[in-house]
């Protein structure tokens, strides 16, 4: 009766661990890292967009989320273990011990400790006690760059720019592809976004189920993000978390998951990453807006500093030399993606004789790319007033 009871709670345990991610993560958590599991909703979210994608029902995922929030140990270690732990099961070919992954980042002593860390957690006595009669890894498989299952599964581990010819995999993920330092590079920009176009893309085993996720925090406009971004294709699904609030930019996506947060300002992990941990990152603004708040500014912008505009005093605007408007369109009403914005300039001089620059008008909203007669509309009604 006591072996039997053991059983149970064995199976019992397994079967519950195997339903969810953010459960397993938690779980395997001693066996790959010392520091205290700290839950927060921001792991839940990846962990359940993750699942989304191991079942199909997503196939392109783009996560940005600010340093050191677990991104990696969530998405390159537990996440693979997990998919390898299920049971096989033909109408989720991306389930099992038969995947295959392929895990790039910026560098490859990056990639293999990730790879390292992932095989230490799948051959720890805990995961072999619960998953040992489906995950067992080849023995001849020795190197940090490659690993096996005897089911057939593979990790290929590389960096951007590393050997991946001739390789393919059920699932590419890619981890932070460009260094900080490097991102200012207009060169080393191009030449990830021309690798992932011409080379990662097409590495695939069956392009019919194949699945890429793509986490990172953002590090300039012209990244890898905002190059897919702004592609528009429908099958991205963009999951933004900035470390403070912006009600301007609420995040919801195809699986019916939205930020949680309601209050401007309000923090991703305020338990580990509190307003006093966040100071010294915010007084460094490039940083902040982009590795932080997933909303990069150009280096060549930010010239003006927030506390130089001020309000114009009274209803009466001042006599302008031009006025100009900018429109920058998007090319698509979808509720996750950037929306249209119009803006109305004039400039004018004061009192000295000096330029100024006035906002007189502004608006943002979600249209059809040819769906303009709303906009100029609008740009005439300005001009008449």
């Amino acid at each position: 009766l006591g072996k039997g009871l053991l059983r149970l709670r064995f199976l019992e345990e397994r079967e519950r661990l195997e339903k969810s991610l953010i459960d397993f993560f938690e779980a395997a958590w001693p066996y790959f890292d010392p520091a205290p599991y700290m839950p927060n909703w921001h792991l839940d979210a990846i962990a359940e967009h993750l699942e989304a994608v191991s079942r199909g029902k997503i196939k392109r995922l783009v996560v940005n989320i600010p340093p050191r929030h677990a991104k990696t140990l969530l998405c390159g270690v537990a996440w693979q273990a997990w998919v390898w732990a299920q049971k096989p099961n033909p109408d989720f070919p991306l389930m099992g011990p038969q995947a295959k992954f392929m895990y790039l980042s910026y560098g490859s002593t990056l990639s293999m400790d990730t790879a390292t860390t992932a095989r230490r957690l799948i051959q720890s006595p805990w995961y072999q006690r619960l998953w040992g009669d489906r995950v067992k890894l080849q023995s001849d498989q020795e190197a940090k760059t490659k690993f096996d299952t005897t089911a057939g599964g593979t990790r290929i581990s590389s960096s951007f720019g590393g050997a991946v010819l001739g390789r393919g995999a059920d699932i590419r993920i890619i981890d932070d592809p460009i260094k900080v330092d490097e991102a200012d590079s207009e060169i080393v920009r191009e030449q990830v976004i021309r690798e992932y176009d011409e080379t990662i893309k097409s590495r695939v085993t069956d392009p019919k189920s194949t699945a890429e996720v793509i986490i990172m925090h953002r590090v300039h406009e012209l990244d890898l993000t905002g190059h897919i971004l702004s592609d528009g294709d429908d099958d991205v699904v963009h999951l933004m978390l900035p470390a403070e609030f912006d009600v301007t930019r609420k995040c919801t996506t195809a699986i019916g998951w939205e930020d949680p947060r309601t209050e401007d300002g309000e923090l991703l992990w305020p338990a580990k990453w509190g307003a006093n941990e966040l100071k010294p990152f915010k007084k460094l603004p490039y940083l902040w807006s982009g590795q932080y708040q997933q909303a990069p500014t150009p280096r060549g912008g930010g010239i003006i500093k927030y506390d130089a505009w001020q309000l114009w005093p009274g209803q009466n605007y001042p006599r302008c030399e031009l006025v100009l408007g900018s429109l920058d369109t998007a090319s698509t009403e979808k509720e996750q993606n950037d929306a249209s914005a119009l803006t109305i300039w004039g400039i004018f001089r004061d009192g000295q004789g000096s330029p100024k620059a006035i906002l007189l008008y502004a608006w943002e909203g979600r249209l059809e790319i040819n769906d303009l007669t709303i906009l100029v509309g609008m740009l005439c009604s300005v001009e008449k007033r």
